[in-house]
């Protein structure tokens, strides 16, 4: 079994098993909405990915991960598009279930960092990983703010955001450290908080932040 596999194991576990305790069965009821986000946001960010690795953005270091590949990524990388939201969503609903939302007044600011996000793409145009992934950060905050609003007055989603940042930074210390993930220096600012470039944290938001956002759209439409 490959490292990679290894991780994408160690990441769903946890919430797969819980999800089926009594206080988090409400999880597995909402199963559809969840399988419904992670292939609507899945589909286009793999297909990123496959682009991204088709020009050098990055790589896989073969001694960590199997030979089976779909197109040109190997399947423990597609699997990461389905564990990591997976667990992440359990994340979100035990934030619901163990704390009060509080209103927050962000929608303003929003704008702000939308806009700061779009002029920095700009500006790092050069460095393509740079550039698409501080765009697509940009796009995601405009999609939250024009579509539900009160995500972004919520405390809850803060705190989903700093504990999903908080297990991203464990896992992807690890895929970037072996590395299982090369990443080619002309793509990005080679700039690195312990051993991730700082680009895929905002690859994290965004894709987080969509898939909650696709999964709350989801939930109310399967009642």
């Amino acid at each position: 079994m490959s490292t990679y596999l290894l991780i994408n194991f160690a990441i769903i576990l946890f919430p797969f098993l819980a999800s089926f305790e009594p206080w988090f069965l409400h999880h597995i009821k909402n199963l559809k909405a969840a399988l419904a986000s992670i292939l609507i946001v899945g589909i286009p960010f793999i297909a990123y990915d496959m682009f991204a690795t088709a020009v050098g953005f990055w790589s896989f270091n073969p001694a960590h991960v199997g030979t089976f590949q779909i197109l040109n990524l190997p399947i423990e990388e597609v699997l990461f598009f389905i564990t990591a939201p997976y667990s992440c969503l359990f994340v979100y609903e035990c934030i619901q279930l163990f704390f009060k939302d509080r209103s927050i007044r962000l929608t303003n600011a929003s704008l702000f960092i939308s806009g700061l996000l779009l002029a920095l793409s700009l500006l790092a145009m050069p460095r393509s990983y740079t550039a698409t992934i501080l765009c697509l950060s940009a796009i995601t905050i405009l999609l939250v703010r024009f579509f539900r609003p009160s995500l972004l007055h919520s405390s809850n989603f803060y705190i989903f955001l700093l504990v999903s940042f908080f297990l991203f930074l464990v896992f992807n210390h690890i895929l970037t450290s072996l590395p299982i993930v090369v990443y080619g220096p002309d793509f990005n600012l080679g700039i690195r908080i312990l051993t991730i470039p700082i680009e895929d944290f905002f690859f994290n938001f965004s894709m987080l932040t969509l898939n909650l956002l696709v999964y709350l759209w989801a939930k109310e439409k399967f009642k």
